[in-house]
Parts: structure tokens; sequence; C-alpha cells
């Protein structure tokens, strides 16, 4: 009987100290008020902000060596971003194939057009050669955006004289609406 007196008063101490701390413990904040941000953008400088990409960009070019006075270039553009769009661009790749020693030591994408801001200028990595070639290759993940009718381009410039190759181009990323 004593036994039986222990454990019950042993059990209700511990269910009165429950009880107390519950009610003596805060309820969950109810004066907390969510309040709405609206952040605005200019289209000149927009912030992207895109949960699922609405339509998949892919567009390639290639560019023939030209010889202007004093340097060699060569210069490709991808197809112009739709109307109502704006191209991310995620990713570019590029090749250049020139004669043995005339090298690459510019190579370019403006995103926006021949001769905007801001370009990204991409650094080359020597490949094998091929055919009596140099070839120069570049792929990077990049976060560069275009606006509607805008066309992206590459430029590419060699340390000679010759015109005897050329740039591939490449550039994915998804357009999405400019509402």
């Amino acid at each position: 009987m004593n036994l039986l007196r222990r454990v019950v008063i042993g059990i209700g101490s511990i269910t009165a100290v429950a009880l107390v701390l519950a009610l003596a413990a805060p309820k969950a904040a109810h004066g907390i008020v969510a309040t709405f941000v609206q952040v605005v953008n200019p289209p000149s400088s927009p912030v992207l902000a895109v949960s699922a990409p609405s339509q998949v960009y892919q567009s390639g070019c290639i560019g023939q060596y030209q010889n202007f006075v004093g340097f060699t270039v060569a210069n490709c553009a991808l197809q112009a971003v739709p109307t109502g769009y704006r191209l991310i661009i995620e990713s570019v790749s590029v090749t250049s194939f020139s004669d043995a020693g005339a090298d690459p030591y510019s190579f370019e994408i403006d995103p926006q057009g021949e001769g905007t801001s801001p370009e990204m200028f991409l650094p080359l990595a020597k490949q094998p050669s091929v055919g009596g070639l140099d070839v120069y290759t570049a792929m990077t993940g990049a976060r560069m955006w275009a606006q509607p009718g805008q066309t992206p381009f590459f430029q590419a410039a060699l340390n000679s004289s010759t015109t005897n190759g050329n740039i591939a181009c490449s550039a994915s990323g998804y357009l999405v609406p400019t509402q």
C-alpha cells in the first residue's frame, strides 16, 4: 500500500509539473502580421527571378577569320531574341581553328549585341592540332541576359594576319516573357 501511494504521488507530481509548464509556456506569436513587399525594377536594369524556364534557347554560329588593318578577327552572331522575350544565357561554348602559330589572344561574347557592354571575355585552352590547324576551346557557365530584338555576338582576335580558320560558337539558356 505504501508503494502504491508513492507511485500515485510521483505520477501526480509529474502531471502537475507538466500542466503548470504547459500553461506558463508562451503561445505561438499571435501578433506577427505578414507584410507584403513589392520590388519594382525598370526594364533597363531587371532583376530576374524565374522558377522555371519558359522556353529553351539554343543557338550556334560560325565566323570566318578576316584580316583588317593590323589585326585579324572573326565574328558571328546568334539568332536574335524574339519580341516579347528576354534571353537568359546560362552557358557558352567556343572553338577556334587557325593556322599553326596564329593563336587567338582575345575571345568575347557580347550578349546584347556587337560593341555593347557588358561583354564577357573567355579564357581559351589549347587543344591538339587538327589537320595543321591550331585548336582552342572554351566552355563556361554564365548568367547573361539580352533584351527583345538584341543579337548576342561573338568575336575572336588572332595574333597573326592569316585568314585561314574560323570560330564555332554556341550558347544555351532560356527565354522568359518580358511582361
